[in-house]
């Protein structure tokens, strides 16, 4: 007699397709997380390196008009700099609240990628068990048949 077969076997194998689809899903939204990440930190490095530098030039242009060493000319010069200056700290801004933003939509995707697979996995351990319950009863079923055909064996006189 040819074995029985778990009665559930394609949902099983369903559960466990969904698992690792969930996982890749996974790995992709991690991956995209982490480029998020450094597009921001980068973002952020560049807004940084930006200031420090409008700070020394700016540090620089007090310094000499304080010495007298600047003109008019050169103030006015100095004015039209900080307008393009001020714009170009503004895009630079813009660009990291942008990324900024990017990552935050990238972690939340990343959990929620996260949510799918640990569901995905309770369905899994759902199947698991009913097979572990169902082959259990398989195998007690399977003992009390032997028992008793040996038990019928053992009453019959020969």
């Amino acid at each position: 007699m040819r074995p029985k077969t778990y009665p559930q076997e394609p949902l099983a194998k369903l559960r466990a397709t969904k698992v690792d689809a969930a996982t890749s899903a996974l790995a992709k939204a991690v991956r995209s997380r982490e480029q998020a990440d450094r597009v921001e930190r980068s973002n952020r490095k560049v807004g940084e390196d930006a200031e420090a530098r409008v700070k020394a030039t700016r540090d620089a242009e007090r310094s000499a008009l304080e010495s007298g060493e600047l003109r008019a000319a050169d103030l006015e010069r100095a004015e039209a700099w900080g307008a393009r200056v001020e714009g170009d700290l503004a895009e630079i801004e813009r660009r990291v609240a942008n990324a900024s933003s990017r990552a935050q939509a990238a972690r939340d995707a990343e959990g929620v990628a996260r949510d799918g697979v640990a569901n995905a996995r309770v369905d899994e351990v759902v199947v698991e068990r009913d097979r572990a319950r169902w082959e259990d009863g398989e195998r007690k079923r399977a003992e009390a048949k032997e028992e008793e055909a040996a038990s019928e064996a053992w009453r019959k006189p020969t």
